[in-house]
């Protein structure tokens, strides 16, 4: 597997713990060679029992639980253009209280304008911008447990990525987020390193922030639970991710993350799992 692909395979898997959270960040500078897809299956686990209501920290009333089941496609139209789309279903319990759906799709176009791996930029990071849209899904929203905020929109951000010897490489998107019904816009943050050791195992460390700029904030004036989407959300978020490149191309992850800090925001623990493979 070459600097690019192993990169972009782990930073496929970096990306899994924000499936559930209906964002659209979290994407590869490295893209595809023409013709060739990249496809990842996951599964991600998340809880809270702890959440910010503003900024102070509080109990919840009931442990929130979320499923989600993901699939990530990613296609190479040319040398320096990708399309991109992720989906999946899911279903999340509070007490006695379920819901589920279809979660928002994300769909979108990566124009790669820095090859780190010409021979003219040897010392330069690859960089990608990405254009994106956001197709909301058939979920209810307008309750603490509801599975994202119900709304379509658009996002565009510029990625980085960048290899270097020894197996280390480092990664990032910085990007923002609009959406429609009242829902707040956001910019996000995404950043990571990681490390291959020996033909097979990779460690990524991950941060990013979600950070809301506009919105109420739980128990303001004029806040009713019908008014959740509208929240002004912070989150950041830091992970740890080992993955496995095992024969004919295939690639296999675990990723652990947490929410350290927050406004409006559960403090998550997220477990995720997930296996990719191109042709």
């Amino acid at each position: 597997m070459t600097g690019g692909k192993m990169a972009h395979s782990l930073w496929v898997f970096l990306l899994l713990p924000a499936v559930g959270s209906n964002v659209a960040r979290g994407q590869s500078a490295w893209l595809p060679a023409p013709h060739e897809w990249e496809a990842a299956v996951s599964y991600t686990f998340e809880t809270f029992d702890v959440f910010y209501r503003a900024n102070q920290k509080m109990d919840y009333p009931e442990q929130l639980d979320q499923h989600t089941a993901g699939i990530y496609i990613d296609y190479g139209l040319r040398p320096n253009l990708a399309f991109d789309m992720r989906l999946g279903y899911v279903r999340t319990r509070d007490g006695d209280l379920t819901s589920d759906g279809l979660m928002d799709t994300l769909i979108g176009l990566r124009w790669k304008v820095v090859d780190e791996f010409s021979q003219n930029n040897e010392w330069a990071p690859t960089i990608a911008i990405r254009l994106g849209g956001v197709i909301e899904g058939n979920y209810e929203v307008g309750f603490p447990s509801a599975v994202g905020d119900g709304a379509s929109g658009f996002s565009g951000s510029l990625l980085f990525g960048k290899t270097f010897p020894k197996g280390f490489g480092a990664v990032g998107e910085i990007g923002y987020l609009w959406r429609n019904k009242k829902v707040p816009e956001e910019y996000f943050v995404t950043t990571g390193v990681f490390r291959r050791f020996g033909q097979h195992l990779d460690i990524g460390l991950g941060y990013r922030l979600r950070r809301g700029l506009s919105g109420l904030d739980i128990g303001a004036p004029g806040f009713t639970p019908a008014r959740f989407p509208e929240l002004k959300e912070i989150s950041h978020n830091i992970d740890f991710t080992l993955g496995w490149s095992g024969d004919s191309g295939r690639y296999y992850s675990l990723t652990l993350a947490r929410t350290i800090d927050g406004l409006n925001t559960g403090e998550k623990t997220i477990v995720s799992v997930g296996a990719s493979f191109s042709y």
